[in-house]
């Protein structure tokens, strides 16, 4: 399985959870985290958008200069 991260988003993390492989990106532009959930195949099984997101760790590497 290969799965690109669009342009314009950070990648967060990702997890597998039974056969199912999630991820998290987080698009600056719009202050937005999506999860993605993809199955076997690179098939996509769901999304879920948070608004407003703003990740702490992600801001705290920015600030830092670890990014």
């Amino acid at each position: 399985m290969s799965i690109t991260v669009p342009n314009g988003q950070q990648h967060i993390l990702a997890t597998w959870k039974d056969d199912n492989l999630w991820f998290e990106n987080y698009d600056p532009q719009t202050n937005t985290c999506h999860f993605n959930e993809y199955s076997k195949g690179n098939l996509l099984q769901g999304k879920v958008t948070l608004k407003n997101c703003s990740p702490i760790a992600l801001q705290q590497s920015v600030q830092s200069g670890t990014h």
